[in-house]
């Protein structure tokens, strides 16, 4: 598909049409493994913990 295919998918529905809702599991996987490229909270901690004892 181009992206001119998905963008048209995604109008036609309107916000209903995003793929948020029909892969619910799939945005979670996204945000969490963001939220770990980002060093973002929670994921930040351990590495925290190391700088704090050098």
């Amino acid at each position: 598909s181009s992206t001119v295919d998905i963008v048209e998918a995604q109008s036609k529905y309107g916000f209903w049409g995003w793929n948020l809702w029909r892969q619910p599991i799939g945005f979670i996987v996204f945000i969490i493994s963001s939220l770990a490229e980002c060093e973002r909270l929670p994921f930040d901690l351990p590495e925290a913990e190391e700088e704090l004892v050098a």
